[in-house]
């Protein structure tokens, strides 16, 4: 009992006397008192130093909630369920709000009667929703207009935050894109060449009209899909690999080259496409101009050319292409036989050396004559 706690002896000394007056029988019981006073004593140090530190971490906590409200660029009121001002912090810049006498003022208040009624529906949801809700409003200046978030939040006790944010280089911002992306959207639209827009993943993402109007289908027909579901079998590996090629490097593949299509129909159209990797994106946006018909036209020019050609070589009369000063240039291999020339001999000389002298004046200002009027002529020289 020598360690015996100091509150403890003043106790037994107080009420019992001297403590080795003490019956023995007590000794149990007095040790187990003694031990409680002990324990008591760590309990309140360890809970003085608990508070201590909750105290320490409240006003840390504190601070830098007061930091964070500075730092803010916005504008903040805690306000009742009726929207009366309780207290404010003016971080940012006000917004044409007067706050001298905000305190004890509802909220309402402090703007112009259209603005105030949002408020004071935004209020109304609060209490009835008890989650955020968000409106927007505006103001005109002298030289602009300036645009604002107020975000509300419910808090404990029936009161509500309003966080109000100048949004207006958000607004610019949003207008600037949309009036960007509508001048675009009417060149897609209207550029006079099917185009499309592929996505990273393959899918067919837009389309235009001139792309519809070509190929014959609906814009929901083909967006969305593969845009290998639309290439001809034999073109396929190719493609496939141009695009293997421009994902390591969207210089490694060709941007143009022809392919073929297959339209609403089934049949194949010859295509010259144009790629263009979309910046900052992994989209693509590509242009298809549609060689079909003037294939077709080469193709039957060839067919004709070859049979004129088969025609006119197989002819024997003489028949001469010259240049603009009269220069042989080529002749049908059957007119050698009617001037005994080889096609070398003939080839390099004049027109009018082959000519009877006393006729060759005349024939060179017919063949002036012919180049001037572009007319057609039909004489006999020897």
């Amino acid at each position: 009992m020598d360690t015996m706690h100091s509150l403890l002896k003043r106790q037994i000394k107080r009420h019992l006397g001297e403590k080795d007056s003490l019956p023995k029988e007590w000794k149990t019981f007095i040790d187990a008192v003694d031990e409680a006073y002990s324990q008591m004593d760590i309990d309140r140090e360890m809970l003085e130093r608990s508070l201590e530190l909750s105290s320490q971490e409240l006003l840390q906590a504190n601070s830098e909630m007061r930091a964070v409200y500075q730092a803010f660029p916005d504008l903040f009121f805690r306000t009742d369920a009726n929207g009366t001002i309780l207290d404010y912090k003016a971080s940012g810049e006000p917004g044409r709000i007067c706050l001298e006498k905000a305190i004890g003022s509802k909220i309402t208040g402090l703007f112009p009667a259209d603005t105030g009624k949002k408020f004071s529906d935004a209020i109304a949801r609060v209490g009835e929703l008890h989650s955020l809700v968000s409106i927007e409003y505006s103001t005109v200046g002298q030289d602009s207009e300036h645009y604002y978030e107020a975000r509300l939040l419910p808090l404990i006790e029936n009161q509500i935050i309003i966080i109000i944010r100048n949004i207006t280089d958000r607004k610019y911002a949003e207008r600037a894109l949309r009036d960007s992306e509508n001048l675009y959207r009417t060149i897609f639209e209207n550029t006079g060449t099917a185009m499309v827009i592929v996505e990273g993943d393959n899918r067919i993402s837009l389309v235009n009209t001139e792309f519809v109007k070509q190929f014959g289908f609906s814009a929901d027909e083909i967006e969305g899909k593969n845009w290998t579901e639309f290439i001809a079998k034999n073109d396929l590996d190719r493609m496939k690999e141009y695009y293997r090629l421009r994902q390591m490097d969207p210089v490694a593949a060709p941007r143009e080259y022809e392919i073929r299509v297959i339209d609403k129909n089934g049949q194949l159209r010859n295509v010259y496409i144009t790629v263009s990797l979309i910046p900052g994106t992994d989209r693509r946006v590509a242009s298809l101009l549609d060689l079909t018909e003037i294939k077709r036209m080469e193709n039957a020019l060839r067919e004709s050319e070859q049979y004129l050609r088969w025609i006119t070589e197989n002819m024997k009369d003489l028949v001469l292409h010259v240049d603009a000063q009269g220069v042989i240039r080529y002749r049908l291999p059957m007119g050698g036989v009617l001037l005994g020339y080889s096609p070398e001999e003939v080839l390099g000389r004049t027109a009018f050396d082959f000519i009877h002298p006393d006729e060759h004046e005349s024939a060179v200002m017919v063949f002036l004559d012919v180049l001037k009027s572009g007319k057609s002529r039909v004489m006999e020289w020897r």
